[in-house]
């Protein structure tokens, strides 16, 4: 899928939501790509990124915390982070997910288009329950949705069409994107120690 919206219009939104905003891949991986695709000008010019976490955190102390992996100059990096928010819940309360995607739509409401993203770098038995609550509180209905599951999917073919089964109760299969950051480590590792040893 792409992130690409035309940076020209004024009235279309891009909202992304990154669940699991405070750990590790996060700060290291998601947001740098994300500030990648912003200083390219892959994001439109009313994007919002919001992430959710169980830390408890303000705007201002996730920002800072993210901030020495955005590489780049003092004033890009200050652009993209004003458009980084953060909300603090647990992930097995419906309210605080709930709360956190309804302030969403207070800040969007005004946008006659909006797509919206939803990344789920979260474990995967909480892909469910905050899947439940993205269908029913945070979906947009003045633009594409699209929910990104991002974690080892399954450990076995029983426990991936378990997960896949119970996504597929929620989502039409264009609007899932899965993404397994292990998928072919054991390969890899395989082929470099091959390249190491005979080079």
């Amino acid at each position: 899928f792409k992130l690409r919206m035309d940076v020209g219009s004024r009235s279309e939104r891009l909202t992304i939501v990154v669940f699991g905003a405070s750990g590790d891949l996060a700060k290291k991986k998601t947001y740098p790509a994300l500030f990648e695709l912003y200083t390219n000008r892959r994001l439109g010019a009313k994007t919002l990124i919001c992430g959710y976490a169980r830390s408890k955190k303000t705007d201002e102390s996730f920002r800072a915390q993210i901030r020495p992996y955005l590489k780049g100059t003092v004033e890009s990096v200050d652009q993209f982070l004003s458009i980084c928010v953060y909300r603090v819940g647990q992930y097995h309360l419906p309210k605080d997910l709930a709360a956190a995607l309804g302030s969403l739509g207070e800040q969007t409401s005004s946008s006659r288009k909006e797509n919206r993203m939803f990344y789920m770098a979260i474990p995967p038995s909480r892909f469910h329950v905050v899947g439940k609550i993205v269908k029913e509180r945070g979906l947009t209905t003045k633009g594409w949705n699209r929910v990104v599951v991002e974690k080892p999917f399954g450990k076995d073919l029983e426990s991936y069409q378990k997960l896949s089964l119970g996504l597929k109760r929620l989502f039409r299969e264009h609007q899932l994107y899965r993404i397994d950051h292990y998928l072919g480590k054991t390969g890899v590792r395989r082929i470099s120690a091959y390249k190491q040893r005979y080079s």
